[in-house]
């Protein structure tokens, strides 16, 4: 109801959302899932194309934002290695080809 009252929607409440793509599976492997993106905003997680392999599932969505906060303080390019939404290396460095490396190490 807030945010409706800050965006002067005086008629309804709540965050508008648009349906963007089906997940593999939700938390739990037996759990459907949608990725929703906000109404209004033009890159989002819920805008990725996957290239190659599987599609994606909730807990992957959760490790990527993870890794792009983990990686969104640094100054130069970075990496971040991340298992069930936990940075398990972070590395930055100005040679994208060993940015990898360093975080896996």
């Amino acid at each position: 109801m807030i945010s409706s009252y800050l965006a002067g929607d005086t008629h309804g409440f709540g965050v508008y959302l648009q349906q963007m793509q089906p997940l593999r599976y939700g938390e739990n492997s037996h759990q459907s899932a949608i990725a929703y993106k906000e109404f209004g905003v033009e890159n989002s997680l819920a805008d990725m194309k996957i290239l190659h392999g599987k599609a994606l599932s909730f807990n992957n969505m959760v490790d990527i934002a993870g890794a792009v906060y983990s990686v969104s303080t640094l100054d130069d390019t970075g990496c971040a290695v991340i298992k069930h939404n936990n940075p398990c290396g972070l590395a930055q460095a100005k040679d994208m080809s060993k940015v990898l490396e360093l975080a896996w190490e």
